[in-house]
């Protein structure tokens, strides 16, 4: 389930910010993209082809200017990492975030640790299985096998068979080094940017609650967060390569190949209704619900909306929802 797929919905949880401690531990991996392009040139088009073909993917920050003639907003595709890469924010959207009157991203709820743990509390429902229920009883028994193994590796399966499939392939989805560094308190991007990147005086919204989140993610049948956990532990081992990549594509403002790359990895290690209900729970549905509460926002104007990348392009995209709402929306380099 790896990196892209996986990387998108740990795109959920973004650290809360905190002190960073000294000597975080460095990133490695390599770019498996470029490596693609070099090894397996004709994998590498017909990747690139459906991912040019995804409307609005390629860019990161965008201009939102409604019809009321308010003052124009700006939507921007985050990475919830810490790498320092990307926090290197380009002047476009520093000048943006410097001029914004309010600052929204999708939860404010984890922005800090206190009010984190308290609403993980309302949450806690969602990320167990339900009843007397473990792994045993969701697992096809051909695959219990290999998530047994794993975990008796990592800690012993007793003290994992309780959680929901999905939140065990969430917490495979960062790298070691990432679970460090957040770990010794580096803040994600989007906690940077709700915290110490905006302009002191400018207010804080956020688009959804952790609850609806995990909602999101609990809803996924069951099948399929099988099929996702499968994928994860399949795929844990290349997990530097997979977030190095991820960071490439963020870089390049190619939301259009992170999409692409995303589905593909999952075909490969999983199945197309893996996929169709990811996009559809994690991706699709939210957007729906970002774009309507982000328009009163938009309406009063001067906002600066992060969301993660993935957020941003294809059909059912923001940048196409809130064009469809009736803002221009146009790319800003």
């Amino acid at each position: 389930m790896k990196r892209a797929f996986l990387t998108a919905c740990a795109a959920f949880l973004f650290s809360a910010a905190g002190p960073a401690l000294a000597e975080a531990p460095a990133c490695t991996g390599k770019d498996l993209i470029a490596e693609m392009r070099e090894n397996d040139p004709a994998a590498y088009a017909a990747l690139r082809a459906e991912a040019d073909s995804i409307p609005n993917g390629h860019g990161l920050l965008w201009k939102i200017e409604p019809p009321s003639g308010a003052a124009p907003s700006h939507l921007f595709g985050t990475v919830h990492v810490t790498d320092p890469r990307v926090h290197a924010l380009r002047p476009s959207v520093e000048d943006a975030l410097d001029k914004a009157s309010t600052v929204i991203v999708e939860s404010t709820e984890a922005l800090d640790s206190i009010e984190m743990a308290k609403h993980m509390f309302k949450v806690a429902s969602l990320m167990v299985l339900p009843g007397t229920q473990t792994l045993d009883d969701v697992i096809p028994a051909g695959d219990l096998a290999t998530v047994k193994a794993y975990y008796e590796k990592e800690g012993g399966y007793e003290v994992h068979f309780k959680y929901r499939p999905y939140m065990l392939a969430m917490m495979l989805s960062y790298a070691p080094c990432e679970v460090a560094r957040q770990a010794q308190g580096l803040p994600s991007l989007d906690a940077a940017i709700a915290t110490t990147y905006k302009s002191s005086d400018a207010r804080i919204a956020g688009l959804e609650t952790l609850l609806e989140q995990f909602t999101s993610m609990s809803d996924m049948p069951m099948p399929q967060q099988v099929d996702w956990l499968l994928e994860a532990i399949k795929l844990h081992s290349e997990i530097d390569d997979f977030t190095e990549t991820l960071v490439h594509l963020y870089l390049a403002q190619d939301t259009g190949m992170l999409t692409a790359w995303s589905r593909d990895l999952t075909l490969k290690h999983g199945s197309e209704s893996t996929w169709t209900s990811f996009k559809s729970l994690l991706i699709d549905t939210r957007n729906k619900r970002m774009a309507e509460r982000a328009a009163p926002f938009i309406n009063e104007g001067n906002a600066f909306i992060a969301v993660g990348a993935l957020h941003l392009p294809g059909e059912n995209g923001l940048v196409e929802l809130l064009r469809k709402a009736g803002y221009k929306v146009t790319p800003v380099k």
